[in-house]
């Protein structure tokens, strides 16, 4: 593992904790995940008791996140991503981590930049791994390398219409919904890019050691092979938290749903459950566990996209390889016509070879590498064909999911407004006590919900997104500069910007050199190393530099101290450990 020197002392960024990385290698997983659940049921402002005014949500928290110091940094890396993309107007109870002095979106906050920009009224906010790092598949080896190490891959995606009631989205031309799924697709991971720059250069420890842990657990997931057997799946705190908030939900749905109608539940929230259930053909057990959970169709709904983006990305692949067969084929084909003699002649296809077979003669011999080509070519169109199918409908998909979506994002705020007068405070009780009873998984016990006040109001949601299993590169070395690139055409794919044409290329002449690749740069630039010689040398030389006197003084504190144990650190980085009057230092000289 490559990296450069620490730029923080200890004090501030201290060493990964070897026991979140134990606990991963025996407990895998190819991804996990870490949110606060705002628009579950129940979920939202307290209005009596202590913590009266502040918001309160469920923490999802994948099992392998519990109680370690990974899953606690997510829960405050979420914290940073809301508050200083919200323009600091989110506070956390208990997280006095300082504010900067600029934040990503100036003097606007997120959800109010998308709501101008689109009119959406609500924005998933999301640390995820969609660019953060690849494995390069060399000859002989593979490298995991991250794209940089300030703070993870961000995706934003503002969702919900205010103009809907003037124009239900069920009203709207499906083009014009593509379109504009579309639009806000591309100016948001726009902007996500920007504030990802902004977060990453701002040096937070925070998130530097959320992207240190992902960087260890995908290479743990890539590389690691053990024979010690995993330990047993474990449950997630959160799961648990879920099943009392689902059986909560199901008592309570009942409740508004009873016939004859409680007095107590509002005419209008009735009507709204009744006529979801009747729409959604759910049982009020499945709904329960809808509105219990909705952020579970919101993932489904980033899954989707993932899937989406793969597939266009597959058919860019495909016909990029069949751009660069056509000519291939076409030089083929003129090789074989004029190895029989034959004549090209025009034809209202292209062109077509016309020669005479011969006695006994060649038959299709000389073309045969020709029709290999082009079966390549067809089959690649096949595919091509095949997969745009796929896409239009992972398209559809994903536009009925956001309907469905909006629909229940809506649903769960109604009910969680009425559900919150009912008998919220015995929710709460119940989660926590439940909680409380679950042992710890570690030395640190991460939470179970989350305290947060909004000084507007703002309705955003998010968490982790973390891949374990980074995209594998294989790049093509050593391959010869061709003397001219066909024009190449990239298939239209619905709700994409196509990529643009390449520009042929001129052909090479010989006339003008042949640019050369940049260099690469040197480990010590490229690392920001200052070190002379190897690590192991320049410790030698730092343990030669350190004064007797000193080392003296330290075994005298040591030895009036009244402790088992002394450890000094110099402000040069040299650190004295004496235990037992005895220099470790001096023990491994001697």
């Amino acid at each position: 593992m490559l990296g450069r020197e620490r730029q923080l002392p200890l004090t501030l960024l201290p060493p990964l904790r070897f026991e979140s990385f134990a606990a991963f290698a025996r407990n895998r997983a190819a991804e996990v995940a870490q949110s606060y659940e705002r628009q579950r049921l129940f979920a939202g402002k307290i209005y009596d008791g202590p913590l009266k005014g502040w918001d309160w949500a469920p923490i999802l928290l994948s099992a392998q996140l519990d109680d370690s110091e990974f899953g606690t940094l997510l829960n405050m890396a979420d914290q940073v991503l809301k508050s200083w993309s919200e323009h600091g107007d989110v506070d956390y109870y208990a997280f006095l981590h300082p504010q900067p002095k600029t934040f990503p979106f100036d003097e606007l906050a997120a959800s109010k930049y998308f709501n101008l920009e689109f009119g959406t009224t609500s924005t998933l906010f999301n640390w995820n791994t969609g660019t953060f790092s690849a494995v390069t598949r060399g000859a002989s080896r593979e490298l995991l390398i991250p794209d940089r190490t300030g703070a993870l891959s961000i995706l934003y995606r503002p969702s919900g219409d205010e103009d809907e009631d003037v124009a239900p989205a069920a009203q709207r031309d499906d083009k014009a919904l593509a379109e504009r799924y579309s639009r806000i697709q591309r100016k948001s991971d726009e902007a996500a890019q920007g504030a990802r720059d902004y977060f990453a250069t701002q040096g937070d420890p925070l998130l530097v050691r959320v992207v240190q842990n992902t960087l260890l657990y995908q290479a743990v997931e890539q590389f690691l092979r053990v024979t010690d057997p995993s330990d047993p799946p474990r449950v997630a705190r959160s799961s648990w938290v879920l099943e009392v908030l689902q059986r909560e939900a199901t008592v309570w749905l009942n409740r508004v749903l009873a016939n004859p109608p409680r007095e107590d539940v509002a005419p209008t929230v009735r009507a709204a459950v009744q006529a979801f259930v009747q729409k959604s053909g759910l049982t009020v057990t499945e709904l329960a566990k809808f509105i219990a959970s909705p952020q579970n169709a919101q993932q489904d709904i980033l899954r989707s996209e993932r899937a989406y983006n793969a597939k266009v990305a597959a058919i860019r692949a495909l016909d990029s390889e069949k751009e660069g067969l056509i000519p291939e084929a076409m030089a083929e084909f003129e090789s074989a016509c004029q190895m029989v003699n034959g004549e090209l002649v025009p034809d209202g296809k292209g062109r077509r070879c016309k020669w005479k077979e011969r006695s006994g003669g060649l038959g299709r011999t000389p073309f045969s590498t020709y029709y290999q080509l082009k079966g390549r070519i067809e089959q690649n169109d096949a595919a091509i064909k095949t997969q745009l199918a796929e896409v239009d409908v992972l398209l559809t998909a994903i536009l009925a999911k956001e309907k469905a979506y909006g629909d229940a994002e809506k649903l769960s705020q109604k009910l969680s407004e009425q559900a919150q007068n009912s008998h919220l405070d015995v929710v709460l009780a119940s989660i926590l006590k439940d909680a409380a009873s679950r042992p710890s998984a570690g030395s640190i016990r991460t939470p179970s919900v989350v305290l947060s006040q909004n000084t507007i109001d703002v309705h955003s949601v998010g968490g982790h997104n973390i891949q374990l299993r980074p995209t594998t590169v294989t790049p093509r070395l050593g391959s010869a500069v061709p003397e001219a690139l066909p024009t190449r055409r990239v298939p239209a794919v619905p709700g994409v910007k196509p990529a643009p044409a390449v520009k042929p290329a001129p052909a090479f002449d010989g006339s003008a050199p042949v640019p050369k690749p940049a260099p690469v740069r040197p480990m010590e630039t490229a690392l920001a190393a200052r070190r002379r010689g190897s690590l192991l040398e320049q410790m030698r030389v730092r343990a030669e530099e350190v004064p007797s006197g000193r080392m003296a003084e330290v075994m005298e504190q040591a030895r009036t101290c009244n402790c088992d144990a002394i450890v000094v650190h110099e402000g040069n980085g040299v650190t004295h450990i004496v235990k037992n009057g005895v220099s470790f230092r001096q023990a491994c000289v001697t």
